[in-house]
């Protein structure tokens, strides 16, 4: 299994840490150092409760380590804090830590512990804010109640794109999906509601409204060349391909050239 972890800046930056024996704590603070971040602290979820458990504070008179947590985070090797999810199997987990702004974070802190359901925040207002953000790097805002699905959502999402762009240049709305930052696609017929990464990814949206917490991305058709690549996946028992753009590029030039060799 070949398992990473997603550490998440205080401005949205995503960078992914294999869990290897070697890198410490401390390799990753001289990293944060070239972002300029002075007082942070670092963080995971928390199994046990809403808040985060703090496994790393540069002020601990302020934000003291969570008693969770008894590893030197400095000295400890970084596969030391990660925590596998039991309610999944995929060979490829992830598992977020986030690096919050020290101020920023007692204030955040203090909001997830005082154990206001998000039920709360949807009766005063029964429509909720999604910042989406286009695969242009355009970002638009969708109102939408906890009861509508995540294809409705993206059935608006699609609209506005329509709305912006030429249609000459927008493909078929069952080319794109809709999830979240974090690279989560929920099934487009679960509610928001229905949707644990959606909710999350609503209650940071409520947390700082100012950061998109969604996509709106164009999903890759398959083609005969990755259809038989998933098939030996499944067959071997191999780990899964990644689809980066020049992978999902190369298996389309592929399959095309297949398929004129066939027809020749």
């Amino acid at each position: 299994m070949t398992h990473r972890i997603d550490l998440i800046l205080p401005l949205g930056q995503t960078f992914f840490l294999p869990l290897d024996q070697n890198i410490i704590g401390k390799d990753v603070a001289d990293f944060l150092g070239n972002f300029a971040l002075k007082d942070y602290v670092i963080c995971r979820n928390s199994k046990n409760s809403n808040s985060y458990e703090v496994i790393f504070s540069t002020d601990t008179t302020k934000v003291p380590q969570s008693e969770t947590v008894t590893e030197n985070f400095l000295t400890s090797s970084i596969s030391s804090y990660f925590v596998s999810d039991e309610n999944i199997t995929s060979k490829n987990e992830r598992m977020p830590l986030f690096v919050f702004n020290l101020k920023e974070f007692q204030v955040q802190n203090a909001i997830l512990t005082s154990n206001i359901p998000l039920s709360s925040f949807t009766r005063k207002h029964k429509r909720v804010v999604l910042n989406i953000r286009f695969p242009t790097g355009l970002c638009i805002t969708v109102e939408s109640k906890l009861t509508k699905t995540v294809g409705s959502i993206q059935k608006q999402a699609y609209d506005q794109l329509l709305e912006l762009y030429d249609e000459k240049s927008i493909r078929n709305q069952k080319a794109y999906r809709l999830g979240t930052i974090n690279e989560d696609y929920p099934s487009k017929k679960l509610k928001l509601s229905e949707s644990p990464e959606m909710m999350n990814a609503i209650k940071a949206q409520i947390q700082d409204p100012s950061q998109p917490q969604f996509i709106l991305i164009q999903a890759a058709p398959k083609t005969d060349f990755s259809k038989a690549a998933e098939q030996y996946v499944q067959d071997l028992d191999l780990k899964a391909i990644m689809q980066t753009p020049e992978i999902l590029t190369f298996n389309s030039a592929f399959s095309e050239s297949q398929k004129r060799s066939s027809s020749a």
